[in-house]
């Protein structure tokens, strides 16, 4: 049997993923931190000259809970 190339679960992975940024950019303490998406990883936060690298993964039958 073919495999599916259905793209659905990748391009939610996407949405998820630029989802994260945005809240990451909201709620950014400091006018000297920045937020990059597709960085050393999915989203880098970056603070005072400290790189946080998330990777964020989609997954659709899990309930993510943002800390």
């Amino acid at each position: 049997m073919p495999r599916s190339r259905e793209a659905i679960s990748t391009i939610k992975g996407y949405y998820f993923q630029f989802d994260y940024y945005i809240l990451q950019l909201l709620c950014l303490q400091s006018d000297d931190a920045s937020v990059c998406i597709e960085g050393v990883e999915d989203v880098d936060i970056i603070m005072n000259e400290f790189t946080e690298a998330v990777q964020c993964k989609y997954y659709e039958e899990t309930r993510c809970v943002v800390s």
